[in-house]
């Protein structure tokens, strides 16, 4: 019999894997499964999770497993769906499944060996942009969905942040300078010589100027893909005259703001029928919808609002500010 000293005991994981584990991504679900290994005399009713990680720095997926049973076998298996949230960009993700308690602690770890390629609307080519008349100018030799022939992608749109940090495809914090909706693109098709002028907000100097292509789906527009953009210095100057730069920035996560953040300081929450109904697109039956359905905390409860589609709320979103609830 091998006897463990209290330190090798201590040292060694609570719970661990066993040699069944893995994972499948179909769309933005995650399905995570594990058999997992339990030392029962050291439980003490924590809370525990299953996590999938990508490159140990995005979490792309949770499924809560609560406190371990204690069955006299010292063997728990776990297996569910959890929504996930894939990382932006075309590269290849080293991923692991990782066992942690509510206390934070990782208790195990399993790295795949092979990286993981995400099937997502992806920008190909060089992107181009610059400054004219107030208007950026962006041109794009592809845009690609690379899913199969049935699966119609959601409603794609081009964002163009100034971010605090270089992207790498996680989460954010910047600020939003244009943007534009594309519509739906079918699997294994593509949008070719794609250029866009859109009215843009000031912005700084400071920063690093990154195109996002983001999709609708049901947990708001996620970013699949995302480019790097340069401006020349004289180009960059102009976006400064008669300009009021923003003070604070936004975060991704972050109630998003107007497609060309233009809008007028009027809230959606406070407008009348009638400053309603100066959107075009708006007929006075879906106006008094908005009004019913009032008050808005996020864009995606005005996107519920009856015969508001993404592309109405755009221009909603140009035309309002969300502002804070009325009472």
């Amino acid at each position: 019999m091998t006897h463990h000293t209290p330190d090798e005991i201590a040292r060694s994981p609570i719970a661990k894997f066993g040699a069944n584990h893995g994972y499948a991504i179909d769309g933005d679900i995650a399905w995570l499964n594990a058999d997992i290994l339990v030392d029962e005399s050291r439980l003490c009713g924590q809370n525990w999770f299953l996590q999938l990680w990508a490159d140990g720095s995005i979490k792309i997926a949770e499924l809560a497993l609560g406190v371990l049973p204690i069955n006299g076998h010292g063997f728990f298996r776990a297996g569910a769906a959890s929504v996930a949230s894939l990382p932006a960009g075309q590269q290849a993700r080293e991923v692991s499944l990782v066992l942690v308690d509510d206390w934070g602690e990782i208790s195990d770890r399993v790295t795949y060996p092979h990286g993981m390629a995400i099937l997502q609307p992806q920008i190909h080519g060089t992107v181009h942009c610059h400054v004219a008349e107030r208007l950026i100018d962006l041109s794009l030799e592809c845009i690609r969905n690379p899913r199969q022939e049935d699966n119609l992608s959601g409603t794609l749109a081009l964002e163009l942040w100034l971010l605090d940090t270089p992207y790498t495809g996680g989460a954010w914090a910047g600020t939003p300078v244009a943007s534009a909706v594309l519509g739906t693109l079918s699997g294994q098709s593509e949008w070719r010589n794609c250029t866009f002028s859109m009215p843009f907000a000031p912005f700084s100097r400071d920063g690093y100027l990154t195109l996002m292509l983001r999709e609708w789906s049901s947990n708001g527009y996620i970013t699949r893909d995302f480019q790097s953009v340069n401006l020349q210095p004289d180009e960059l100057a102009s976006s400064f005259a008669d300009a009021k730069i923003p003070n604070s920035a936004t975060k991704e996560t972050d109630v998003a703001k107007p497609a060309i953040l233009n809008h007028q300081d009027r809230s959606l929450n406070a407008a009348d029928l009638a400053e309603i109904l100066t959107t075009k697109g708006i007929s006075v039956a879906v106006g008094k919808a908005i009004l019913a359905h009032r008050p808005y905390r996020t864009w995606e409860d005005v996107l519920r609002v009856k015969g508001v589609g993404p592309k109405l709320m755009e221009k909603l979103r140009f035309k309002f500010a969300l502002g804070n609830p009325i009472p």
